[in-house]
Formats: C-alpha cells, sequence, structure tokens
C-alpha cells in the first residue's frame, strides 16, 4: 500500500530537496533502465517477472516526476508572486513620494 506524504520545507531549503528528489528519481530510473535490458522473451515466465517489476519501478518514477512538478509550479508560483507584491510595493512607495 502506497500513502502520500506532505511536508514542509523552508523556500530557501526548495532548490536543495528538489536536488534530493532528483536523486532519487535517477535511482528509479537506473532501475528502469537495468530491469529493461533484462528483458528477453525466450523465457516468458521471467519476461513476466521483469515486466511488472519494471511497470512498478516506471509507476515509482512517475510518481516522483509529479511531486517534482508540484514542487516546481509551486515555487515559480510562489516567486512570481513575491515579484508582483515587491513591484506592487514600489510603487506605492513611489506614488507616496510623488504625493509627499
Amino acid at each position: 500500500m502506497r500513502v502520500k506524504l506532505q511536508y514542509t520545507v523552508d523556500v530557501h531549503d526548495i532548490p536543495r530537496e528538489l536536488e534530493w528528489m532528483s536523486d532519487r528519481l535517477k535511482k528509479d530510473m537506473d532501475d528502469v533502465f537495468n530491469i529493461y535490458k533484462k528483458l528477453d522473451f525466450d523465457s516468458m515466465d521471467k519476461s513476466m517477472k521483469n515486466i511488472e517489476q519494471l511497470r512498478t519501478v516506471m509507476f515509482d518514477a512517475d510518481t516522483k516526476l509529479q511531486d517534482l512538478y508540484g514542487i516546481i509550479s509551486g515555487y515559480l508560483a510562489y516567486i512570481s508572486q513575491a515579484t508582483d507584491q515587491s513591484v506592487n510595493q514600489k510603487q506605492s512607495e513611489d506614488n507616496n513620494f510623488e504625493q509627499g
């Protein structure tokens, strides 16, 4: 059984977190490649086992990709929002200065 975990990190730690998750994804992708190389259709029983194992590892990789995508999407939205707030604050300060 699989469960979804959620946790909070400081926004400045996101690049490090992405790197850690990317390392885990790389391991899955290496496993995908290694299992794929073992496919041998001369042995149907062995092929069935390898295909099932390959599908499981590919699912794990896809789940990690979804997590990475979500984190990057949220991070970019945060940066965009922070930039917009900074610009709005600067414009407000400029208007107050001109009026004062």
